[in-house]
């Protein structure tokens, strides 16, 4: 979960358990016993592409985003 999220902000692993709880909750009645293959499926995909976490991501992305207003602007 803390990985999911993100383990440098304070939010991260908040937001981690938040994403595994709510995705266990959602597919629990659709999927059944694939649940965990499921979950684990997406912690395979998420952890190697966000190498930050969620909540790093976002915050990167929202960096860059203010960084590139500020130089249009400058410019």
């Amino acid at each position: 979960m803390m990985r999911l999220g993100g383990v440098g902000a304070f939010f991260g692993p908040v937001m981690g358990a938040g994403i595994v709880i709510s995705l266990q909750n959602m597919l629990a009645d659709k999927a059944g016993s694939w649940v965990t293959v499921i979950i684990g499926a997406i912690f395979v995909l998420c952890v190697p592409a966000f190498h930050k976490g969620v909540v790093g991501e976002l915050q990167a992305f929202r960096e860059r985003r203010t960084a590139a207003q500020k130089a249009s602007a400058q410019a």
